[in-house]
């Protein structure tokens, strides 16, 4: 396959991290949902082996065979996404099928299409136990990051010369494919000389045809194997209802039955259905014997394919909806929210209480366990605050014996403040801005200092000598875990996800956040190019009001990075 790259992942002791593909092709919601259900993957079958990468060629023969005269390859967009398909259906047949990585436990790919509009594919395999790769030499047998032996391997030697070295270009070699073959700009009478090119490039987002084709053939855009379910838990009386805006809803409520959800029935089929009664199934074992199906709001039984069951994640602060999922967890074949409650022949004011009862709240195994949980998927802030969280709505018996094992910290490294000390608010800010002037760099980020020149390391010393503050952040979650102590834009700067309901960042001026931003000199954002505009717009907003002035950005240097050939696709 002359147009497959691999690249390794924390899968061994020679990766560093879990690299996740951008499964978000959605809202923010259905973007959070994609990335549970690929973290529940790696917590079922362990973490990803390979990651493999394989963009289109212009130049394959079922290409260029078809084109007819004069055409080039971007003139055919149809041809482009049908051969890309062809293609890459083959790459999954020989890795699936003919195994040639070993077996499969799992896999996830997504489509992507780069600016020009040639499309890519991003795969993640996890491989079963005794395939994996578990040292370096393991890991070479699959991946090479030389030239191969022009002798030994002579054609693979012009493959790799011709699709993977870039160059020359320009003036050199105007024949050269690189993105800048032509360079144009739409004006108006009425527009004005200065143009800025940061809003043209955010307002004018676009679909490119081989996308566009993608879509209309109905091809997949990802895929999970196996499957993730999302089962829901809600309290009798509170599941959700979504229904068109323009629906009638008296006539919605005539002709469905809203109180049948996945939860109610899944009490239901263990009190009718003898299958269920054998299985004794915990709801999340539940869906790999009985298919839902949303149309008919029903469990029927399962025929084939594998699937996962993933409860959706319920917060310690929301009360009885968390002690009800702790007990879907741990009471098999309930046949109604009456059952759970019910211990011992008495019936229980609350899921809390039943818990209690069963057993499930005597030690703080409930808490570790939902600490370990969260380890899988949320990232170092988002641990902390649950843990505040649950020392304040679970009353651990012993919270210094709690493990964090998961992050890298033990809760010794924390001095809790002792019962008689309270922090004003002035400490508050103080404590925010010490501790983003704390940040800790690896060595190895040091070390990066010594390969700039003269002129460079004046800069950068100059620029530390100052000592002021800097706030690095990113538009994506994958971005944010590689800068230290990484945050996304939207969580440090509370941006909206939906700003059909929000249009501004919901931080309070008298913040300490807004304490730190205040005194913060440079803003660094990577990944910018995959903001959408209203992002960046209200942290404009933001920087405004907080810096009381209408000069873009409240006179704050920001410094906006990311491959702006390369987009997330039009939502």
């Amino acid at each position: 396959m002359d147009s497959v790259s691999l690249g390794q992942t924390s899968g061994s002791k020679v990766g560093r991290r879990i690299y996740l593909p951008a499964f978000f092709l959605g809202g923010p919601r259905d973007m959070r949902r994609r990335y549970l259900d690929a973290i529940a993957l790696v917590q079922k079958y362990g973490k990803p082996d390979i990651f493999l990468t394989m963009t289109c060629n212009p130049l394959w023969p079922e290409i260029q065979e078809n084109l007819k005269y004069k055409e080039k390859p971007q003139d055919r967009p149809d041809l482009l996404a049908r051969v890309f398909r062809a293609k890459f259906e083959m790459l999954k047949a020989e890795i699936i099928t003919k195994k040639i990585f070993g077996d499969v436990a799992a896999y996830a790919y997504v489509i992507e299409f780069q600016k020009r509009g040639f499309p890519h594919a991003h795969l993640l395999l996890i491989l079963k136990p005794q395939f994996k790769p578990l040292n370096p030499e393991a890991y070479d047998k699959i991946v090479s990051a030389e030239l191969p032996d022009r002798k030994e391997h002579p054609h693979l030697y012009s493959l790799v010369v011709r699709h993977m070295i870039h160059g020359p270009c320009g003036q050199i070699n105007k024949n050269s494919s690189c993105h800048d073959l032509v360079n144009f700009h739409i004006i108006a009478d009425e527009t004005p000389q200065d143009v800025d090119e940061t809003k043209e490039f955010q307002r004018d987002r676009w679909v490119s045809p081989p996308e566009a084709l993608w879509r209309i053939y109905a091809f997949r855009l990802n895929e999970m194997t196996p499957a993730v379910y999302s089962l829901q838990v809600h309290l009798p009386g509170h599941q959700y209802v979504s229904f068109n805006q323009d629906s009638d809803l008296s006539q919605l409520l005539e002709k469905i039955d809203f109180s049948k959800t996945m939860l109610t029935e899944y009490f239901r089929m263990n009190h009718v259905n003898k299958k269920a009664q054998n299985l004794k199934c915990l709801y999340k074992d539940f869906a790999q014997h009985f298919v839902w199906t949303p149309a008919k709001r029903k469990w029927t039984e399962r025929s084939k394919q594998k699937v996962i069951g993933r409860l959706v994640t319920v917060k310690p602060s929301e009360g009885d909806r968390y002690y009800l999922r702790l007990l879907l967890s741990h009471v098999r074949a309930p046949t109604s929210f009456d059952d759970l409650l019910t211990v011992n022949g008495c019936k229980l004011a609350s899921f809390r209480a039943a818990a209690l009862e069963l057993g499930l709240l005597d030690s703080d195994s409930y808490i570790e366990a939902t600490l370990e949980e969260a380890a899988g998927f949320q990232m170092p802030s988002s641990l902390r605050f649950l843990f505040a969280i649950l020392l304040l709505h679970c009353a651990p018996t012993n919270p210094s014996l709690l493990s964090l094992q998961h992050i890298r910290r033990h809760i010794s490294e924390y001095r809790l403040v002792a019962d008689d000390i309270t922090l004003s608010c002035h400490e508050s800010m103080t404590k925010v801005v010490d501790s983003e002037k704390s940040i800790v760099v690896s060595p190895k980020d040091l070390l990066i200092s010594s390969k700039l020149n003269a002129e460079q390391k004046h800069a950068y010393d100059l620029i530390l000598q100052t000592g002021y503050i800097a706030i690095a952040v990113a538009t994506l979650g994958v971005a944010a875990s590689i800068l230290p102590r990484g945050r996304t834009a939207h969580s440090r700067f509370k941006i909206p996800l939906d700003f059909s309901r929000n249009k501004t960042c919901q931080l309070s001026k008298q913040s300490s956040m807004a304490h730190l931003i205040i005194q913060c000199k440079l803003f660094l954002w990577d990944e910018a190019s995959m903001a959408k505009k209203k992002t960046i717009e209200a942290f404009d907003e933001l920087l405004k009001n907080l810096m009381e002035t209408a000069d873009p950005f409240g006179v704050k240097v920001v410094v906006f990075g990311g491959d702006f050939r390369q987009t997330l696709p039009v939502i």
